[in-house]
This record gives C-alpha cells, structure tokens and sequence, in this order.
C-alpha cells in the first residue's frame, strides 16, 4: 500500500494499479510529494504541490521507460514527436 499520510489526491496511483502494471517503473510517489512540499510550502499553494508532484510521477515513469524499454531508434522518434508538442504549444500560447 501507498504511505498513509499522502494526500487524497494520490489515491489514483494506487486506483491505476500501476505498481502491477508498469513494474519496471521506480515508486516515487512519497519522493514527488516532497519535492513540491519544497517548492511549495504554504497552505494556500496545495493544488500546486498535488500537480507537481504527479508531473514528477510521470515524468519517472517516462524516464524509467525511455530506460528499460526503448530502442535507439524509437526513442528519436518518441522525442522529435515530444520536441513537435513542444513547440506547437508554445506557438499557440505566443499567438
């Protein structure tokens, strides 16, 4: 089980079931939260620390399968689809 003392809001990892699913991934769901309790600390900024921290999540498990799963050639595939995103939404944001 999840650490007790993690908020509600990360009840959705355990929900998901991916721990079973994706286990070649690293458990850092108490270490992302701590992370933002860092960058965010005061009360009025908790949705702030809730997305930070499940952007953490993400971001490892898309690290760990970068690591564990890809070949050389899909992973220049996968990141030119990313640096594409990138920067169609900066374009939409500049417009």
């Amino acid at each position: 089980k999840l650490i007790f003392f993690l908020p509600l809001q990360f009840r959705w990892y355990e929900e998901m079931e991916i721990k079973s699913k994706v286990t070649y991934t690293r458990l850092r769901v108490a270490e992302a939260y701590l992370w933002s309790i860092g960058a965010y600390f005061e009360p009025q900024y908790s949705q702030a620390r809730v997305k930070t921290a499940v952007a953490l999540i993400i971001f490892t498990m898309l690290d760990d399968t970068y690591d564990a799963y890809g070949t050389m050639e899909e992973l220049e595939i996968f990141s030119d689809a990313i640096e594409k995103y990138s920067i169609c939404k900066t374009k939409i944001k500049i417009q």
